[in-house]
């Protein structure tokens, strides 16, 4: 038998390298125990809702996360709430791609979001010495934020990547978040294929995108309406969206289910809750880890309330 021989090949000499990686690893959590800490080590960035990191351990770099739930769910209040966290509090840039609202409601919701002022009341400018103060606040923490929105109905894929790029070399750094509302909304100029087809190749780049610019990529997406027959209205993967495959490139999957029953039974005792609650499950993670969460949300900046999932009257 004839010696093998490979080629010679450029750099450093090819040689297993298992023992360091697997001594890489045992220091790492030998560090995290020996430290007693009971602070949940995270890998990633803070959403600021210490039950999301929980599960998550954080949005880490170049991971494609996926937000759904049905209109009224939470989806939108959420995502403004981890934007705010990210850019406001953690002083990290942050890219907003709005293809669903214009930017004026960007706005609006935004500074809802961070002041706690009922967006309503801000819209019909019926508000108080104590809201004004709020907003006052709200308005400082992010007036010199790392944030840039861009909202464009319908927005073109193409110019949204590059967008994006131009976005990260002005901040000099790489973003701590880039977000995508909502996914659906794209459209794909010039593209000579079926729209499942765009939206696959879509969804290979934005990961590229995520990985090339060293920052989680987090898109918002609806489920299917067929969801809101069922007695449970618990969500699943088999409810996400059909085209594109978008539950197989997901890193991370987080499903939200609004529990309106927990709203209609404070109004059937008179009482007025500021709060809403959306469980959360992470139906897919990097991690192989699965669990559900609760966390609440202010009605105030909430876009929409139904009636689903109760036999309470509507009030």
């Amino acid at each position: 038998m004839e010696n093998f021989e490979m080629p010679q090949l450029m750099g450093e000499s090819c040689r297993p390298n298992i023992a360091e990686i697997l001594s890489s690893v045992v220091t790492k959590i030998d560090h995290q125990q020996q430290s007693g800490s009971s602070a949940l080590p995270l890998a990633g960035v803070s959403t600021g809702f210490p039950e999301i990191d929980q599960l998550t351990l954080g949005l880490q770099p170049g991971e494609l996360i996926l937000v759904a739930g049905r209109p009224g769910s939470g989806r939108y209040a959420l995502a403004l709430r981890i934007v705010e966290h990210i850019t406001g509090t953690l002083g990290l840039p942050v890219v907003l791609h709005s293809l669903t609202n214009p930017v004026d409601e960007v706005g609006l919701r935004l500074l809802s979001s961070v002041s706690g002022v009922d967006s309503y009341r801000m819209r019909t400018g019926q508000l108080d010495d104590f809201e004004w103060t709020e907003l006052s606040a709200g308005l400082a923490k992010l007036h010199n934020a790392p944030l840039a929105i861009e909202a464009k109905h319908r927005g073109d894929f193409e110019s949204s990547i590059e967008r994006t790029r131009q976005h990260a070399k002005h901040f000099g750094r790489p973003p701590g978040l880039i977000m995508i509302d909502d996914f659906q909304a794209f459209t794909f100029m010039g593209k000579q294929c079926s729209l499942g087809e765009a939206r696959q190749d879509a969804l290979n780049r934005l990961r590229e995108l995520a990985v090339e610019l060293e920052a989680p990529l987090m898109i918002l997406s609806q489920l299917d309406a067929r969801i809101d027959r069922r007695p449970d209205l618990n969500p699943g993967l088999s409810d996400l969206p059909r085209s594109g495959n978008i539950e197989a490139a997901a890193d991370t999957i987080l499903l939200l289910k609004r529990d309106y029953d927990y709203e209609f039974s404070h109004r059937q005792l008179g009482e007025s809750s500021s709060q809403c609650m959306v469980e959360i499950q992470i139906a897919k993670s990097r991690f192989d880890y699965f669990g559900r969460c609760r966390i609440s949300l202010p009605t105030g900046a909430m876009s929409i309330s139904l009636c689903w999932g109760t036999n309470a009257p509507c009030v």
